[in-house]
Order: structure tokens, then sequence, then C-alpha cells
């Protein structure tokens, strides 16, 4: 028999009411299952990636590593067949092109280079709005090291018209200015 009333309630209440922490528990059972799976497909790419590493050191890949750089390559590349484009930033007042690479550098790109020989090679300025738009900013820094310029426009030029390509001879580190370009700026409708 029970003497408080209360106690009755409270015994009801228990009875009815399912384990706040089975819900817990079933979420944390869910959860130890999907982390045992990604643990094992980890451990498959880590495989994975240690017979990759086999092969290439098997079969010898050239695999370009953090401290060799693109100019590292195209110093070390024997120029034969076809040319090799080229693009270089702004050269240093004395037209040494020191900055280059086979791909474009938006907003740092100004010249391309087309390499006819080793040693040799003809460039001229790039005809994107980018690169003009960078050279544009200092004729005298960006243009003037490795152009002749004949002819300028009132106001902003839009345009650089190439009137001859400049050569530049390469000394195994740089490449260097031989001939100025022969260049004039204008100003496009």
């Amino acid at each position: 028999m029970i003497k408080n009333p209360f106690q009755q309630l409270r015994k009801e209440n228990v009875a009815e009411k399912p384990d706040p922490n089975s819900e817990l528990i079933e979420e944390m059972r869910i959860l130890l299952k999907r982390i045992k799976k990604l643990e094992s497909e980890v451990e498959v790419i880590k495989k994975t990636i240690q017979e990759v590493d086999i092969l290439n050191k098997h079969h010898e890949l050239d695999i370009r590593t953090e401290d060799t750089s693109p100019k590292d390559e195209i110093k070390q590349r024997d120029i034969q067949n076809s040319p090799t484009i080229l693009y270089m930033s702004a050269p240093t007042a004395d037209g040494v092109f020191s900055d280059f690479a086979e791909d474009i550098q938006i907003g740092k790109s100004i010249y391309v280079l087309v390499v006819e020989t080793k040693e040799r090679g003809t460039f001229s300025v790039i005809e994107s709005k980018d690169a003009i738009a960078t050279a544009i900013i200092s004729t005298t820094q960006f243009l003037k090291p490795a152009c002749k310029i004949v002819s300028s426009t009132n106001g902003i030029p839009n345009q650089i018209v190439t009137i001859e390509k400049g050569t530049a001879v390469f000394d195994g580190e740089f490449w260097k200015v031989e001939q100025k370009a022969i260049i004039k700026l204008e100003k496009k409708a």
C-alpha cells in the first residue's frame, strides 16, 4: 500500500517516460559506425597513395618538387624543334627580364618572347587588355627599358602596336634585351 499519493504519481510518470538517454545512445551508435567507415576509407586512400608513390619511383616519373621553379625547368630544357613561348614581366632598368614563365600571369606579364634558339628570341608587348593596362601604368618603368616608343597619343592610350619586334639573348639565367622593340601607343575609339 502506498502511503503517499505523490509516490504513486512518480511511479506512474517513471513508467510512462522512456529513458531520455536512449535517443542519445542510439545517435552515438550511428556516429560510431560512420566514424569507423570513414577511418576505413582513409586507410584505403593511404594505401592507394603509397602504391602510386611506388609506381612513380619505379617508372622514374619527373615529379616537380616545391623547390624546383619553372625558371629552372626552362633553363634546363633543350630547345630544339618547336619554339617555346615565355611570358615576361617588366624588365629591369637595364633591360633584363629576370621574371618569366611559360604561362601568362594576369597583372604581371607584359611581354611575350618566342624562343628561337637556346640563346636568342624575339619579343613584343602582349596585346591583351590586361597587359596593356599594366604597361600603361608606367611607360618609363614597364616599356622604355625594352621598347622604343616612336609615337604616342594624347590622353591615355588603350592600344600598343608593335612595329618591330625586339630581340633578347639568354645568358644562362636571364633574358636580356639586345635590340629594343619599336612600338607606338594609340588611343582606339
